[in-house]
């Protein structure tokens, strides 16, 4: 009976390994399907974003509705207490900002606009993982028809947060800008969405524009052919969530984020993206 039961023990041990013996496409497949289910999230995340002369890291509480989009964000590094809240359902074109100092009322801003952009890679409507996910898909996607091990790659495995993950690399071959014509009311803003890329990275290359707006419909930029030279993941073996990322451009680190006290689809209550939550200082 015991040999019986080391013997079932041992199969059952061998499957669960077979089990997690996945192919790099496998794996971002199931984080794509794992990022696609998750409709809200609580978290605190570190970001470190390279700006032109300086890195700029900081730290935010969020909780996030990801359709429609309710979003709460309370910074606690390099500005401690700025509180953002934002419900698209309610008003698509504002967010209501206590900066927690002067003015020392509340405000009113496009979600958008440059004074939310301000020292940031990303607006708002980019919170949480719905944007890296399409970002990743549409690398997924392309690395069908080039050969994906040659685009997608297994490293070593980690260890992060206490959890054992997978690290996968991501390299964009040929790597380089390219001639972009700005369509009618397109933004930077929309011209990287559309593309799927970064609108500071688009910025950057095109010295003459002063903001995310500053193009015309005809205007020839440079945009970068794909988001990132070099992307690594750091995917969680059970959740398949990236609780990290890193992405190199052709001068090194210009994003990393991580994410830590992460709650998958919380319950929140219906006061929760309002001014009147408990906790919340507007």
């Amino acid at each position: 009976m015991k040999k019986l039961l080391l013997v079932i023990v041992g199969l059952l041990s061998v499957t669960i390994l077979f089990a997690q013996n996945l192919s790099t496409q496998q794996i971002i497949e199931k984080m794509l399907e794992s990022i696609y289910k998750v409709k809200t999230a609580s978290f605190t995340q570190r970001s470190w974003e390279r700006f032109k002369d300086k890195t700029i890291y900081a730290e935010d509480f969020q909780k996030i509705n990801v359709s429609p989009l309710k979003f709460y964000d309370y910074n606690l590094k390099p500005n401690k207490g700025i509180e953002v809240l934002f419900d698209a359902e309610k008003n698509a074109k504002s967010a209501n900002v206590n900066p927690n100092g002067f003015p020392w009322t509340n405000l009113s801003l496009d979600p958008n606009g440059s004074l939310m952009h301000k020292d940031q890679h990303h607006a708002l409507y980019d919170a949480g993982f719905s944007f890296l996910a399409n970002i990743i898909k549409n690398a997924y996607t392309k690395a069908l028809g080039l050969g994906f091990e040659n685009i997608f790659s297994l490293q070593k495995d980690t260890i992060y947060e206490g959890h054992t993950c997978y690290v996968v690399k991501i390299a964009a071959p040929n790597y380089r800008n390219i001639d972009y014509t700005v369509k009618a009311n397109e933004t930077l803003i929309t011209i990287a969405h559309k593309n799927m890329l970064n609108e500071y990275q688009i910025l950057i290359q095109n010295p003459s524009l002063s903001d995310y707006d500053d193009v015309n419909a005809g205007d020839v930029i440079k945009i970068p052919s794909a988001y990132a030279k070099i992307t690594y993941l750091i995917i969680d073996t059970t959740s398949f969530i990236p609780w990290a990322q890193k992405m190199y451009d052709d001068k090194g680190l210009f994003e990393r984020y991580e994410y830590t006290n992460l709650k998958l689809n919380p319950s929140f209550s219906p006061t929760e993206f309002t001014e009147d939550f408990d906790g919340y200082h507007f």
